[in-house]
C-alpha cells in the first residue's frame, strides 16, 4: 500500500498502529478525506446472495452512485458498478464485481481530483444445500489492487489505494412468510490482504420484504472489521487499517421478468480512520 502523496510534496502514513491516538485527524478534517480517496471507493454493494444461478443464468447489476463525505471534508464521489453472476452448473456460479470511481474533494488545503478502478474481484460460489430451507453457500474470490490516478497542486501521482486481497465467505439465506416471498441473508468473510493491509473481516446482512409483487423493499446491514495491525511500508509508515459500519435502505420495483429497478441510501454511520457520509444510487438488475 502505498502512502498518500500530499499536495506539498511530503509522504505521510495513513495511520502509525491500531487503536492509537485520532486527535491528528480529529483535528484536521482534509486528513480524514484524503483517508476516504486512500481506501478506494464507497459504493452500494450489490449482491444477490447464497442462492447462486442455475446453470447458464446470468444476473447482471449496474449501479451508478454518489458519495457525499461529512466532517468538513468537502469530499463527494460519483462511482459507477458492474456486478454479474453466471451460472456455472454442479452448483457453481461465477461473480464478478468492477468498480470505477471520480472523486473530487474542495478542501481549501489541498483540493484533488482521482479517478481510477477502484475495485476489480472475481470469485467462485458453491451452494451447499440447495434444495433446502436455509440455503448455505461458501465463496473464494481473488481482489485486484486499486490503482487511482489523483490531480492536485501538486501535479499528477498514479498511486496504489488498496493492496492485493483473498477473499473467503460463508453465506446464509433463508425465505420466509406467505408464498415464502420475504428474505434474510447473512454473509461472513474475512478478506485476507496480500499487501501491507490489514485484513478485514466483513459481515453483511440484507432483509427484504415483498410488499407487492413488483415492490419489495430491502433493510442491509455492512459492517467491516480490521483483525490485524496493518504492515510497514516505511519506517513510521504502514498499509490501510479501518473499521466501517453503514446502513442501507432500498425499494426494488419490478419492471418485468427480467428488469429490475432498485434505489437506495446508505449512511455511513460510524468507522474509524475514515470520514462519515451517505449515498444514494440507482441500479437496474438483468436476468438472462
Amino acid at each position: 500500500m502505498a502512502p498518500i502523496l500530499c499536495g506539498d510534496g511530503h509522504k505521510h502514513q495513513t495511520r502509525e498502529l491500531r487503536g492509537g491516538d485520532l486527535s491528528f485527524y480529529q483535528s484536521r478534517p482534509i486528513w480524514l478525506c484524503l483517508l476516504v480517496w486512500l481506501m478506494g471507493a464507497y459504493s452500494l454493494p450489490a449482491k444477490a446472495g447464497p442462492w447462486g444461478q442455475q446453470a447458464g443464468d446470468i444476473l447482471l447489476i449496474t449501479s451508478l452512485s454518489h458519495y457525499q463525505g461529512e466532517n468538513g471534508t468537502g469530499f463527494r464521489q460519483i462511482a459507477s458498478q458492474t456486478y454479474g453472476e453466471l451460472g456455472l452448473g454442479h452448483r457453481f456460479t461465477l461473480i464478478g464485481n468492477f468498480i470505477y470511481t471520480d472523486q473530487y474533494s474542495d478542501q481549501r488545503e489541498d483540493p484533488f481530483a482521482a479517478r481510477g478502478w477502484a475495485e476489480r474481484s472475481l470469485a467462485i460460489q458453491r451452494q451447499i444445500r440447495p434444495n433446502h430451507p436455509d440455503r448455505w453457500a461458501i465463496k473464494l474470490g481473488f481482489i485486484a489492487n486499486a490503482n487511482l490516478q489523483r490531480y492536485g497542486p501538486a501535479g499528477f501521482s498514479n498511486q496504489q489505494a488498496r493492496d492485493e486481497a483473498i477473499d473467503f465467505g460463508l453465506l446464509w439465506g433463508r425465505n420466509f412468510g406467505d408464498e415464502k416471498k420475504h428474505f434474510i441473508a447473512i454473509e461472513n468473510s474475512l478478506r485476507k490482504s496480500l499487501g501491507a493491509d490489514a485484513d478485514q473481516l466483513k459481515v453483511d446482512i440484507a432483509i427484504g420484504y415483498t410488499l407487492t409483487p413488483r415492490l419489495t423493499f430491502n433493510a442491509k446491514s455492512y459492517n467491516s472489521f480490521a483483525v490485524s495491525n496493518p504492515a510497514p511500508i516505511a519506517p513510521l509508515k504502514f498499509g490501510n487499517d479501518y473499521d466501517s459500519f453503514q446502513l442501507q435502505i432500498s425499494a426494488q420495483y419490478k419492471l418485468t421478468t427480467r428488469y429490475h429497478f432498485e434505489l437506495a441510501l446508505l449512511d455511513e454511520y460510524a468507522g474509524r480512520n475514515i470520514a462519515e457520509g451517505r449515498a444514494i444510487s440507482l441500479s437496474l438488475w438483468s436476468r438472462y
